[in-house]
C-alpha cells in the first residue's frame, strides 16, 4: 500500500468516527416499581440493599440502566390497589413487590406489566 493511500485511508476513518459515535444509541434506563405494604424500601434497608446487589452484579447500576419508583402503603393496605395502578400508569418495566399484601394486590393486575416479581420476608 502506497503512503498516499494510507494517510487517506486513516483520514476517512477519523472524519467517519464521530459519525460512528453519534449513530450509537442510549442505554435504555430500566424503571424498576418497587412496592411495599409497610414502610417505603430504601437503598439501604433490609430488602433494599440486597435487591440492589443483585442488580447490581448482573450489571445493572443507577444513574446509568436503572431507576427506582418507590411506592410504599405504610400500613394502610387498602392503598395498594391505587399504588399499583400510579406505577402501572408511570409504565415501569416490572415490578417488585414486599410481602403477601402487596404481591395479593399485584396478583390481579389486568396484564399491562409483562412481568412482577414477589419477595416475602422470611
Amino acid at each position: 500500500m502506497k503512503r498516499r493511500d494510507l494517510i487517506t485511508l486513516l483520514g476517512g476513518a477519523a472524519a467517519a468516527w464521530p459519525l460512528c459515535a453519534l449513530a450509537q444509541s442510549p442505554a435504555k434506563v430500566y424503571r424498576v416499581g418497587l412496592l411495599g405494604s409497610g414502610a417505603p424500601i430504601t437503598d439501604n434497608s433490609s430488602f433494599g440493599a440486597p435487591l440492589i446487589r443483585g442488580l447490581a452484579q448482573r450489571g445493572y447500576a443507577f444513574d446509568r440502566n436503572l431507576a427506582f419508583e418507590r411506592r410504599a402503603a405504610e400500613g394502610h393496605k387498602d392503598r395498594l390497589p391505587q399504588l399499583l395502578a400510579e406505577l402501572v400508569a408511570s409504565k415501569v418495566d416490572v415490578i417488585v413487590t414486599l410481602g403477601y399484601p402487596a404481591a395479593l394486590a399485584a396478583k390481579h393486575l389486568d396484564g399491562s406489566i409483562d412481568e412482577w416479581l414477589c419477595i416475602r420476608n422470611a
